[in-house]
């Protein structure tokens, strides 16, 4: 990759660095996978694991649809997370499946 820092197979994968870096730093306290984050990801990858998903990886959709969503009783422990990864999408130019599959 043009920083020097970075390798990438595809070129096109060397621009997701800087993001990376941006979430580990500012998303995640430095590399610290708080409680909030480790029930996302965790309701992420048993949904994934157990098929419950239409179309692949995780779409994002808690993000897109994040007024009727976190209305549900059963998502209100993850409304904190969601409301502070949308900057990141919007500073990024990114989807949020996009960020939840980096």
């Amino acid at each position: 990759c043009a920083d020097g820092i970075h390798t990438a197979t595809n070129k096109a994968c060397c621009a997701l660095f800087s993001i990376i870096d941006d979430i580990q730093v500012n998303l995640f306290d430095g590399g610290e996978c708080r409680e909030d984050i480790r029930i996302l990801l965790s309701l992420q990858l048993a949904f994934t694991d157990y098929g419950w998903h239409c179309g692949g990886d995780a779409n994002g959709s808690i993000i897109i649809f994040s007024d009727i969503r976190m209305n549900f009783h059963a998502n209100i422990s993850i409304n904190k997370i969601v409301k502070e990864q949308k900057p990141f999408i919007a500073c990024h130019n990114i989807t949020p499946e996009d960020l939840y599959n980096i």
